[in-house]
């Protein structure tokens, strides 16, 4: 037990030591240091499990938001553009790069499909901007290969090309032979739009090899298609027919009746340039019928027109102007219809500027939110903090009370714990999406603070009033030690009755152990005087006992505390010092840390 004294010998702090064996301090501290191990280590994996639950959530969100905005894409418009930029919102709260990446394209999807190029653009743009940020050269070349697409259908064919290209040699350089077919046969319809028949037929049999080598059939069909197309304008009639007949037995065991319609068309025109014109008006037929089932308007006006110059060709004029009848009513009423979806198309336009301008208009508002929560969420910390330097504050305030440190460490990690457990279960049980475990832990160390400065403000005062009361204790039993008369006499008996010694306590200096002997240090007329004694220590402690000014500090040494001139040395070893005595006493570890404070006050 270590007590501290002040000036007035009144106890200000008292610490209560253990003396342990150091295996057994080593086996205790190690079990306690494995068992905060292994807490700490279950905390941890379950924190970051939380965490990695909250984002995996987010992104199977946006994932599915923009799933549902690609399927509604050709027929919903103003839903495809509200869902894409909730996706785009939700991933750059998360810095979600793909999922930004995702719903920029399909932004950009629905202005091009609405002919505003400029905002497609934009859009695309942005969505390169992040794959080149990413490093995903799969998705840049995705972001170029739009960019194309939008510089084509505004027919500035140098910049398409210029895109389509990049995008090729990307995919070339990740070995991507799906995607390279496709870039090749882009480029070769954009250098047919050219009347660049050559390098177009070039890209198209390019195209055609790695559709070939992939064995993608519709990749095929495009391809010969494409080819046979380009063959018969210039001339090459007998190979235009092999790779259009080959491209018609594939959409046949596909079931592709687009592709029917098209080939058969294109069969037809030829038919016509080779002047078989029974074959090509069959073919035209064909066409016109699949055409009809799927409801291609378009491709159905333009049998109407080849068949009518087919028969006029033929010299069947009234067959040729009934076809041309058709073909001028149908052409009305698809001028009555374009010019109806014109209009449906500055609505669709409008529609999404406004849902666009609504967009924005919300984002103001919730960045004015956002604000005002960042600033409730600063003062939030700012309180927290504070409080927390007050819990540290208290605890410390228990420690100048007690030295059980690791009392103190095990219920503050104890209620660390259970605060941290709590916010699990709020979090997890929470209905709100946004409700962060760091939001929950701040709730649940708001509303426990009370309860933790109620508990230690009690554990402080009775810890104090315990240690109060100890002190007062001691305080009552260090003033029963009072100064015995001058005059008091010593009788000490030793082994030989002739050894016999009495000397009054006052002079009363050592009592030193040699061997069998007691040497004896006492002062008689202002001078030290040693005699030599036969017995021990032991014989000399169990006669002085009962004097309290008498006291063993060594196993070699007993002193009267009463003569102590000075005390010497530290913790690691204090020596005492008496007038005229020419060496000082050593004093063991065991000696009361109380005296010695008290012999320093009375030196």
């Amino acid at each position: 037990m270590i007590i501290i004294f002040n000036k007035n010998m009144k106890i200000i702090q008292i610490k209560l030591l253990c003396s342990l064996n150091k295996n057994t301090i080593f086996v205790l501290l190690m079990r306690g240091l494995i068992k905060k191990y292994i807490v700490f280590v279950f905390i941890l994996l379950l924190s970051v499990q939380l965490f990695a639950q909250e984002n995996i959530e987010q992104i199977e969100k946006i994932d599915s938001l923009n799933e549902h905005a690609l399927e509604l894409s050709r027929t919903d418009h103003e839903a495809t553009l509200e869902l894409s930029e909730q996706a785009l919102e939700l991933s750059r709260e998360i810095d979600y790069k793909d999922g930004q990446i995702n719903s920029l394209l399909l932004i950009g999807t629905v202005y091009k499909s609405i002919a505003a190029y400029d905002k497609a653009a934009e859009y695309y743009f942005d969505a390169l901007e992040i794959a080149r940020e990413t490093e995903d050269d799969a998705r840049i070349s995705i972001c170029l290969n739009n960019i194309g697409n939008v510089y084509q259908a505004q027919h500035n064919y140098s910049k398409s090309l210029e895109y389509y290209k990049m995008s090729l040699n990307i995919e070339e350089e990740l070995d991507n032979t799906e995607q390279m077919a496709i870039r090749l046969y882009n480029i070769g319809v954009v250098y047919e739009s050219l009347d660049s028949l050559d390098k177009a037929l070039t890209y198209y049999y390019n195209s055609l090899l790695l559709e070939e080598e992939n064995n993608n059939p519709i990749g095929i069909y495009y391809a010969l298609y494409g080819i046979a197309g380009v063959e018969r304008q210039l001339g090459h009639y007998e190979s235009a027919e092999g790779n259009i007949i080959r491209a018609l037995d594939i959409v046949r065991d596909e079931n592709d009746q687009y592709g029917l319609s098209f080939c058969f068309n294109e069969l037809g025109k030829l038919k016509f340039a080779q002047s078989d014109y029974n074959a090509a008006i069959n073919a035209f037929d064909s066409s016109m019928y699949y055409a009809s089932a799927k409801g291609l308007r378009q491709e159905v006006l333009e049998n109407y027109y080849d068949l009518s110059k087919t028969y006029f060709a033929k010299g069947n004029s009234n067959k040729a102007y009934l076809m041309l009848m058709e073909y001028v009513a149908l052409k009305d009423t698809l001028q009555g219809i374009e010019m109806g979806s014109k209009v449906e198309e500055i609505e669709a336009r409008y529609k999404v500027e406004q849902k666009e301008k609504e967009i924005e208009f919300l984002k103001e508002l919730t960045g004015l939110k956002d604000q005002k929560a960042d600033s409730e969420r600063r003062n939030r910390y700012y309180l927290l903090i504070s409080i927390f330097l007050l819990l540290v504050y208290s605890v410390i305030k228990l420690r100048a009370i007690t030295n059980r440190v690791i009392s103190l460490f095990l219920i503050s990690s104890a209620g660390f714990a259970l605060l941290f457990i709590a916010a699990i279960l709020l979090r997890l049980f929470s209905a709100a999406t946004d409700y962060t475990f760091l939001n929950a832990f701040a709730d649940v160390f708001m509303y426990s603070v009370p309860f933790l400065f109620i508990a230690l403000l009690v554990s402080e005062r009775v810890l104090l009033k315990r240690y109060l009361a100890k002190a007062g204790q001691i305080n009552t039993e260090l003033d029963s030690i009072e100064q015995k008369p001058a005059l008091e006499m010593i009788q000490l008996d030793f082994d030989a009755k002739d050894d016999d010694l009495a000397v009054p306590l006052k002079d009363l200096l050592v009592f030193e152990a040699s061997d069998n002997y007691v040497s004896v240090f006492y002062r008689k007329n202002d001078k030290i005087e040693k005699v030599l004694r036969r017995g021990s220590l032991k014989m000399v402690e169990d006669q002085l006992g009962k004097h309290e000014l008498i006291q063993r500090c060594h196993k070699s040494f007993i002193v009267n505390i009463s003569n102590v001139e000075k005390v010497s040395g530290n913790a690691q070893g204090y020596k005492l010092h008496f007038r005229d005595l020419e060496f000082s006493i050593p004093v063991s570890r065991s000696f009361p840390r109380a005296m010695i404070q008290k012999l320093k006050n009375q030196g």
